[in-house]
């Protein structure tokens, strides 16, 4: 394989060319999962050779595209299960890679660790729930943000009225609203986590996790399954993402975005003091125990 050849092809994604002499300045810190990648990538012929100082930066994105695509893997530059087995890397992560999203990055350590962490509970790869937050605010990672449609949903998943009622106990709406628009990152994420309770286990794809807040019903179905035809109601408050005026809109329609969303992604940020468990091929490591006794919820989906 010509490595070099590659290694251009793929620069051109980023907004900075790949520095192939080593990462130079970042600020994404020293990480021993990245140095035990980087090793590995050297050891599978990386030419030019990586600079094995653990840290994450254009040159060893670009030699783990390269690699993943050598492979016959999903080419997604996240040091995911699959990608390990690949490289025979064997150790257990022992620090979280999170999207390097703005409003992620500006988040307190605290926070970024509490959404690692309902990510592991509900059993999806963290970076997964954090593009799914992103999207849903604006990448705001707010979790007091209201719809901008005006259906009255708010926060991290844009919990609807009703859903947010079933999961505070509330009297009334407007009350779980109120204590949404007050509540901190931390403390919303507790919600989110009982919200994904039922599906905890359930989800094997960012397609499958984003599906969870939009429509659970597609959850599993083949991409070209319909949701809506024109001018079904459906259809019309979902016509939008029929891009290409089809006059149907499918799943595939549905989840483009929410892939768009990750793979625009040219850096990940390393979150210490927690480690994922589970990796992006949906692969458990280490059990989750649910204990929660609700009921799945109702479709909140919106536009």
């Amino acid at each position: 394989m010509n490595w070099a050849a590659h290694f251009k092809r793929i620069s051109y994604r980023a907004k900075y060319p790949a520095s192939f002499g080593g990462e130079g300045d970042s600020d994404f810190g020293g990480d021993p999962n990245t140095l035990a990648v980087q090793h590995a990538l050297n050891g599978h012929g990386a030419n030019p050779r990586l600079k094995e100082d653990g840290i994450w930066g254009p040159a060893t994105r670009a030699a783990l595209i390269v690699f993943q695509r050598a492979s016959g893997i999903p080419q997604s530059a996240v040091i995911d299960g699959a990608t390990l087995a690949k490289l025979g890397v064997t150790s257990t992560p022992t620090a979280a890679s999170l999207p390097a999203f703005p409003g992620l990055v500006r988040l307190p350590t605290g926070d970024q660790q509490a959404l690692v962490r309902a990510a592991n509970f509900i059993g999806i790869d963290p970076s997964w729930l954090a593009s799914v937050i992103n999207f849903e605010t604006g990448g705001t990672f707010s979790p007091t943000i209201e719809n901008a449609a005006g259906s009255g949903a708010v926060g991290l998943i844009q919990f609807m009225p009703s859903t947010a009622r079933a999961l505070l106990g509330t009297s009334t709406e407007s009350e779980a609203i109120a204590r949404l628009k007050i509540m901190p990152f931390a403390q919303q994420l507790e919600l989110v986590k009982q919200y994904f309770a039922p599906y905890a286990g359930k989800l094997h794809s960012l397609e499958d996790t984003y599906l969870a807040v939009f429509y659970p019903a597609f959850i599993g179905k083949a991409p070209d399954a319909i949701l809506g035809h024109a001018p079904s109601a459906i259809y019309t408050q979902n016509a939008g993402f029929d891009v290409g005026g089809k006059g149907y809109v499918t799943k595939d329609d549905i989840t483009t975005k929410i892939r768009q969303v990750l793979a625009s992604v040219e850096s990940y940020i390393q979150v210490p003091g927690v480690a994922p468990t589970v990796v992006a091929s949906g692969v458990v490591i280490a059990a989750i125990a649910i204990g929660l006794g609700i009921l799945a919820l109702s479709s909140q989906a919106h536009a």
